[in-house]
C-alpha cells in the first residue's frame, strides 16, 4: 500500500483575490507524478491558513483546497482527507481582550501551573472562525480537545494517525521566540496499535525553538514519544532532518516553506511525501514556484528513505535486545556534542564498491546499497577500518525488514571449522540474535528466506580445504552468502583448487575509501540540522562547510585512510578542538590525535608518549636515510639497540608487537614500514623540527623546498610546518614561490587586460535560473572523485629551470597551498606583518603565472582569432559573424582561466581567522586582482554576503568588461554553491543587474507576525 501526504503551510489568505488561489491546477499538476498506486491522499496544512483569522479568508481557503483535491481526483480517482493545525495568523486578534492578555502573561510567568478549562477557553476564543472551518473540512477526530486532536485512518495494511497540536492557543500579535508554553498533559498517548503497522504524524505550526526553556524539553520528549514524523511551518524555510531527542528517541522533522508570503507575488513552496508501507520507506519532494516556467518545479527529492529507524521508535521485531543494541552501536567510543547517545544509523553511509573481475576490461563501480536486492552471493574485500562489519549490520537490518531471517557470524569467533561444530555455532548465533524459543522456527524456515553474513573470513582458523567445506555448508543452506575479507587475503586465494568450485558464482567487490561525495554525506549526518540538547536550533551549513574543508585538508592525497573510522575520529577531534579552544590550530594536532588514539587502544600510557614519539621520529628519519620509507628486520633490531644505548632501554619485542598492534607499523616480507603515509611524515616532520639547528637537516629541508614538486618533499615540508612556525623555514618556501614567473609583474586587472575588452562591445546581462546549491555541490564533488579515480599526474624530477609551463603551474599551486596551510595553522602565533607577507605571495604567484599566460596569448591573439574564424566558417550558416563569435569565445576562455586562478588562490587562504589580514593586504595593494581574490575568500563559505564590498568593486570596474565578468563569476559561484535567501538574491540583482526572476521585497510584517 502507498499513501501520500501533501504538506502545505503558511498560505496567509487575505482575500479571494490572492494570486496563489488561482494556482490550484498547477499545484495539483505538480503532485500528479506521485499519485500512481497511491490509495489515499492526506492534505496536511500546518497553520496560517488565513492571514488574520477572518471568516471570508476561510471561505476562500475552502474553495481553494477543495479545487486542488478535485483536480487530483479527476486525474487519478484517489480519495483525500484534510488535516489541519492552527497558526498564529489563524487567530483573529480583534477578538482578543485584556482578560486574555493577562491570562497569557500569567501562563508565561508560571508555565508549569495547571491550566483550568476557563483559561483555555478564553485563550482559544481568537480561533473561533478556524474551528468552524475545521469542522467543515476535516473528519471527526478520534480524540478531541481545544489544544489537541487526533485522527485515525485504518487500512488493511496499516493504521495512519495524525495528531493536530494547537500551539497558537496563546499566540499574540507580536509574539516572541522562546516565550511560548504548551501543557504537555493535553497530548494523548497515541501510539502504535498492537496489530499491523502504524504511522503517527504530528502536525504543529511553530517549531520547538519558539518554546521557553521551562517547557521545551518536556514538550519535545512527549511529542517525540507519540510521533513517527513531525510536520511544521511558520519559519518559511523548508528543511528536513532526522532528529535524535535528548532521551535518545528519534523522529523525522519536516519544516515547510510558505505557500504564499505576499498575496501579490507567486513565490510559494510545498512538498509531497509518498509512503510505501510494504517496503517501510518514504520519499519527500519539495516544490517551489518558478516564474520563468510558470509552474511549480521540483527543487529537491530525497529518494526513498527507510522509516524503520524512527517510525514507532521500536527495535526490529524478533531480534534480541542484546543483539539489536550491538548492531545499532556505533563502536569506537565516539561521542557527539549534541546527542546524548550516538547510534550507527546516525553516521552510517553506504560505501562505494569496485567490482573485482579479471574478465572485465573496464572497471565497474557501484554503491553497496544496490547489492541489498541483487540476490547473489558476494565477497567484499576491504581494509581493517573500511567499515565491513558496519556494512554487514546494515545489510542485516535491511534484509530483516524485507522479511528474511538473516544471521551474522564473525569468523574470528569460530574456533573449530569442522561441519559438526559449524551447525552448533549457527544454532548458538540464532539463539543470541533472536531467542532460544525461535530456534525451532528458524530451522523450519525455507532456504529462500535465509541469508548469512560471514565476517572476517580471512581470519577463519582453518586450512584451505576446510575453508572450502565451511563455505559450502552455508551455500547449501542459505539463499545468499555474503562474505567479508581483509586486504591480507587476495581474491586469488579464494579461487585456488580447494574453493574454486564452491565460490565460482560469487561476485567480488572491493570496498573503496570514501571520496568527496561520501565524505560530505558522513559530515552532513554528523552535523545534521537539529536542535541541541538545550533546545537551540543549529543551522549546520557553515559547520559542515568548515568540517569538510578541514577533513579534505587532513586527508590530503591518501595521507590518512578515508574510511568511516578515521573520518569519525577526525570529526570527533574537531569537536574536541573546539571545546578546548584550539580550533583552527595546526593540522598537526589532528594527526597527533589519530596517532594518540591508536596508541591508547594498545594501552600506551600518556606519560610514555613523549618517549615513544621520539622513538618513532628517529625511526622515520632512519627510514628516510635508507631512501625507501621502510627498514629491514635486521636494521630495525640494530636501530632499537642504538636507541636503547643512546636514549633509554626499550624491549624490542614488546615495542615491536605494540606498534604493530596499534597499526603504527606494518610488517611485510621482512620489512617494516609506517602503516599510513601521515604517520611516517608526522614523525619525520617532528624529527626535522626538533633537529633544525643541525646543518645537515637544514640542507635536507632546503633540498625538499627546492623540489616541492616531488610529492614526498612537499609532504615532508608540510609536516615540518605542522611542528614549527620558524620564519626561516617559511621564508624558504616563500622564496621558492617568488622565483616562479619572477620575470613578469603580477596581473592587476586594472588596465592590463584592455585588449580583451576590445573583443566584445558590451557584456550580456547575467540571468540566474533555478538554482539548486546542494545539487551543484554534489556535481562538484563527483567531478573531484572522478579526477582522483582517473589517477594522478606522474611526478617530475628535473631541475626547476627545466620545467615546462604546466609543471611550473603545478609547482606554483603546490607552494601556494603550503603557504596557505601555514597561514591558517599559525594565524594566532605569527605576527600580522609576516602573515601579510605569506598571503601577499599566495596572491602574487598565481597572478604572475596568469600574467605570463596572458602575455603569450595577447601576442598570438590575431592568428588565434583567424584560426577560430576559419573553423567556424566551415561549419556555420552564411551571415554569421564568426569573427565576433571567435572573439567572444576567446574572451570566455581568458575569463575561465582567470577565475580558476583567482578561486585557487582564494581557497588556499580562505579562513575566518585570516579575514582581516587578507582584507588589509588587498587594501594596501589597491589593485582589482587583489580585491577579487579577497572577495572570493569571503564567498567560499555560506553565510553573510559582503554587499558593500561587491558594490565597491563594481564601481572600480565600471567600463572594464573583463574585470566585471570576473566579479560576476565570483558572485554567481556563491549563488550556485550555497543556499541564498530571496532577499539577498534581490540585493545582488540590484547591485550587479542580474536577472533572477521577479524578485520583490518581502516585508517583515508578511514574513512573520
Amino acid at each position: 500500500m502507498k499513501f501520500s501526504v501533501i504538506h502545505i503551510s503558511d498560505i496567509h489568505i487575505r482575500s479571494e483575490d490572492d494570486l496563489v488561489l488561482s494556482q490550484h491546477e498547477k499545484i495539483a499538476a505538480a503532485c500528479y507524478r506521485h499519485m500512481p498506486d497511491v490509495e489515499h491522499v492526506f492534505f496536511a496544512v500546518t497553520g496560517d491558513i488565513a492571514f488574520s483569522g477572518k471568516a471570508d479568508q476561510y471561505e476562500a481557503a475552502k474553495v481553494f483546497l477543495n479545487k486542488i483535491k478535485d483536480n487530483i481526483f479527476d486525474e487519478y480517482n484517489v480519495n483525500a482527507s484534510f488535516l489541519f493545525c492552527p497558526g498564529n495568523h489563524d487567530c483573529d486578534f480583534d477578538k482578543s481582550n485584556e482578560v486574555r492578555k493577562i491570562l497569557i502573561e500569567n501562563v508565561k510567568k508560571n508555565p508549569r501551573n495547571e491550566l483550568g478549562e476557563g483559561v483555555i477557553r478564553e485563550c482559544v476564543s481568537v480561533l473561533d472562525e478556524y474551528e468552524k472551518f475545521l469542522t467543515e473540512m476535516s473528519p471527526t477526530p478520534s480524540l478531541d480537545s481545544k489544544l489537541f486532536k487526533s485522527y485515525s485512518f485504518s487500512f488493511e495494511e496499516a493504521t495512519i494517525k495524525f495528531n493536530s497540536l494547537n500551539f497558537s492557543w496563546m499566540s499574540e500579535l507580536n509574539e516572541k521566540q522562546g516565550e511560548m508554553v504548551y501543557p504537555v498533559e493535553f497530548i494523548s498517548d497515541v501510539t502504535s496499535d498492537d496489530q499491523g503497522k502504524s504511522i503517527v504524524i504530528s502536525l504543529m505550526h511553530h517549531p520547538f525553538n519558539w518554546f521557553g526553556q521551562g517547557s521545551y524539553h518536556d514538550l519535545k520528549d512527549k511529542i517525540c514519544s507519540v510521533s513517527s514524523m513531525i510536520l511544521s511551518g511558520h519559519e518559511h524555510t523548508s528543511l528536513s532532518s532526522n532528529v535524535i531527542n535528548s532521551n535518545s528517541s528519534k523522529f523525522y522533522h519536516i519544516e515547510a516553506g510558505a505557500l504564499q508570503q505576499d498575496s501579490s507575488i507567486l513565490d510559494g513552496e510545498f512538498s509531497v511525501l509518498v509512503f510505501d508501507i510494504e517496503r517501510e520507506v518514504f520519499s519527500e519532494s519539495g516544490y517551489s514556484w518558478d516564474d520563468s516556467k510558470d509552474c511549480f518545479i521540483e527543487k529537491r527529492e530525497s529518494g526513498w528513505i527507510s522509516y524503520s529507524n524512527f517510525f514507532a521508535n521500536q527495535k526490529s521485531s524478533g531480534l534480541s535486545d542484546e543483539f539489536y543494541e550491538k548492531i545499532k552501536d556505533v563502536g569506537g567510543n565516539f561521542v557527539h556534542p549534541t546527542k546524548s547517545s550516538l547510534h550507527r544509523d546516525d553516521v552510517f553511509v553506504f560505501p562505494e564498491l569496485k567490482k573485482s573481475d579479471a574478465n572485465v576490461d573496464e572497471e565497474e563501480y557501484c554503491n553497496s546499497l544496490e547489492l541489498v536486492d541483487s540476490g547473489g552471493n558476494l565477497f567484499l574485500r576491504g581494509g581493517e577500518s573500511a567499515g565491513k562489519t558496519f556494512l554487514l549490520y546494515e545489510f542485516f537490518l535491511k534484509h530483516h525488514h524485507l522479511g528474511f531471517a538473516p544471521i551474522y557470524i564473525d569468523c574470528l569467533d569460530v574456533r573449530n571449522a569442522s561441519l559438526s561444530k559449524v551447525e552448533k555455532h549457527v544454532n548458538k548465533s540464532v539463539e543470541k540474535q533472536y531467542s532460544k524459543s525461535f530456534l525451532n522456527d528458524y530451522n523450519q524456515t525455507p532456504k529462500s528466506k535465509k541469508i548469512v553474513y560471514l565476517d572476517n573470513f580471512d581470519q577463519l582458523r582453518a586450512a584451505s580445504e576446510h575453508r572450502a567445506k565451511f563455505l559450502k555448508y552455508f551455500i547449501d543452506r542459505f539463499e545468499r552468502v555474503i562474505v567479508t575479507t581483509g586486504t591480507s587475503l587476495e581474491y586469488g586465494d579464494l579461487t585456488d583448487a580447494d574453493i574454486a568450485n564452491v565460490s565460482q558464482d560469487f561476485e567480488r567487490y572491493e570496498i573503496l575509501p570514501f571520496g568527496h561525495q561520501l565524505r560530505h554525506k558522513l559530515i552532513k549526518k554528523w552535523n545534521g540540522a537539529s536542535y541541541d540538547l538545550e533546545g537551540n536550533f543549529e543551522d549546520p551549513a557553515h559547520k559542515i562547510s568548515e568540517a569538510e574543508a578541514s577533513i579534505n585538508s587532513v586527508i590530503g592525497k591518501h595521507l590518512v585512510p578515508s574510511t568511516p573510522f578515521y573520518l569519525l575520529t577526525l570529526l570527533q577531534s574537531f569537536e574536541a578542538a573546539q571545546d578546548s579552544g584550539i580550533q583552527n590550530s595546526s593540522y598537526g594536532y589532528y594527526y597527533q590525535y589519530l596517532i594518540t588514539n591508536s596508541l591508547k587502544r594498545v594501552n600506551f600510557k600518556p606519560d610514555q608518549l613523549d618517549e615513544l614519539f621520539n622513538y618513532c621520529s628517529l625511526l622515520a628519519f632512519e627510514m628516510k636515510k635508507h631512501g625507501d620509507k621502510n627498514i629491514s628486520s635486521e636494521d630495525f633490531l640494530a636501530y632499537n639497540s642504538f636507541y636503547s644505548r643512546e636514549y633509554t632501554k626499550v624491549d624490542f619485542e614488546e615495542r615491536r608487537q605494540k606498534l604493530l598492534k596499534a597499526k603504527i607499523l606494518t610488517f611485510s616480507q621482512d620489512f617494516y614500514y609506517f602503516s599510513y603515509s601521515y604517520i611516517y611524515f608526522f614523525f619525520l616532520g617532528k624529527y626535522l623540527a626538533i633537529n633544525w639547528e643541525d646543518e645537515s637537516i637544514k640542507e635536507i629541508v632546503k633540498e625538499c623546498c627546492d623540489h616541492l614538486y616531488v610529492r614526498d618533499n612537499a609532504h615532508a615540508v608540510i609536516f615540518l610546518t605542522h611542528h614549527t612556525n620558524r620564519t626561516d623555514i617559511i621564508k624558504k618556501i616563500i622564496n621558492v614561490s617568488s622565483d616562479l614567473f619572477s620575470e613578469v609583474e603580477p596581473i592587476s586587472f586594472n588596465g592590463d587586460t584592455e585588449f580583451l575588452n576590445d573583443f566584445i562591445e558590451e557584456t550580456s546581462k547575467v540571468i540566474i535560473g533555478e538554482v539548486d546549491p546542494e545539487r551543484n555541490q554534489e556535481v562538484e564533488r563527483k567531478n573531484k572523485d572522478n579526477m582522483e579515480v582517473d589517477g594522478e599526474v606522474d611526478e617530475y624530477t628535473q631541475p626547476l629551470e627545466e620545467l615546462n609551463f604546466q609543471d611550473k603551474i603545478n609547482l606554483m599551486f603546490k607552494t601556494v597551498e603550503i603557504l596557505g596551510l601555514i597561514a591558517k595553522n599559525y594565524y594566532g602565533s605569527l605576527r600580522n606583518s609576516f602573515k601579510k607577507e605569506i598571503i601577499d605571495e599566495s596572491f602574487e604567484a598565481p597572478l604572475r603565472a596568469l600574467k605570463h599566460f596572458f602575455m603569450v596569448l595577447e601576442k598570438a591573439q590575431e592568428p588565434l582569432i583567424r584560426e577560430l574564424t576559419t573553423i567556424m566558417d566551415e561549419k556555420s550558416s552564411p551571415g554569421d559573424d564568426n569573427e565576433k563569435i571567435a572573439k567572444k569565445l576567446l574572451f570566455d576562455i581568458f575569463g575561465i582561466m582567470s577565475f580558476s586562478f583567482i578561486h585557487k588562490a582564494a581557497a588556499s587562504v580562505s579562513s575566518v581567522k585570516l579575514k582581516e589580514v587578507i582584507s588589509e593586504v588587498a587594501r594596501e595593494k589597491e589593485v582589482v586582482a587583489y580585491k577579487l581574490i579577497d572577495l572570493s575568500t569571503r564567498m567560499e563559505m555560506p553565510g553573510n554576503i559582503p554587499f558593500a564590498y561587491i558594490s565597491e568593486i563594481k564601481k572600480i570596474t565600471e567600463g572594464n568588461y573583463f574585470s566585471r565578468r570576473l566579479l560576476e563569476s565570483i558572485v554567481i559561484r556563491h549563488l550556485y554553491m550555497f543556499k541564498t535567501s530571496d532577499a539577498d538574491k534581490q540585493r545582488l540583482s540590484q547591485i550587479l543587474n542580474f536577472d533572477i526572476g521577479k524578485q520583490r521585497a518581502l516585508t517583515s510584517q508578511n514574513k512573520k507576525r
